[in-house]
Parts: structure tokens; C-alpha cells; sequence
């Protein structure tokens, strides 16, 4: 299994709480700004990577296609059982 970065499960956790809060996924710009990137390449670059890893699938140049699958909604499970158990 490929491992996730830091930054990519920032992302996985943005995407999901978006998606959650607003019942609709959020775009690349929004993702871009949320994480502080300057430039929305820097984003895509994050958001192909992890559609490599297949955590989220998304449909280029249509906005608010960027979703996360099965496998990255096991990813954010993941991730908040680490950290419950760490703190």
C-alpha cells in the first residue's frame, strides 16, 4: 500500500468535512485555498497523486467532481481512530 503524506491526508480530511458540511464537494481553488498553496497547480499536483492512489477520483475541468472513494473514506476512519488514540 502506498502511504499517505501529511499533507495528502490534510487534504483527504478537507475534502471530506466540505463535502460533509456543505453536501456538495469542493473545488480545487477552495481546496487550494484552505491549504495555503499560492498556486493551483500545487493542488492539482496533490489531487492527481492521490487520484493515483485512488483515495479520490475527480473529472478534470468540471468543478465540484472531486470525491472521495471508498478507499479514501477508509483513510479519514483511519486517520481519526490514530488520532483519538494518540491524544
Amino acid at each position: 500500500m502506498k502511504v499517505i503524506s501529511r499533507k495528502q491526508q490534510e487534504i483527504i480530511d478537507f475534502i471530506d468535512s466540505y463535502s460533509f458540511e456543505c453536501q456538495f464537494p469542493p473545488t480545487l481553488r477552495e481546496i487550494a485555498e484552505a491549504m495555503g498553496h499560492k498556486s493551483l497547480s500545487t493542488t492539482h499536483s496533490f489531487i492527481e497523486r492521490l487520484e493515483e492512489k485512488k483515495i479520490l477520483r475527480w473529472k478534470r475541468y468540471q468543478s465540484r467532481t472531486i470525491v472521495l472513494t471508498r478507499k479514501g473514506m477508509n483513510q479519514v476512519s483511519k486517520a481519526a481512530r490514530n488520532k483519538g488514540l494518540s491524544q
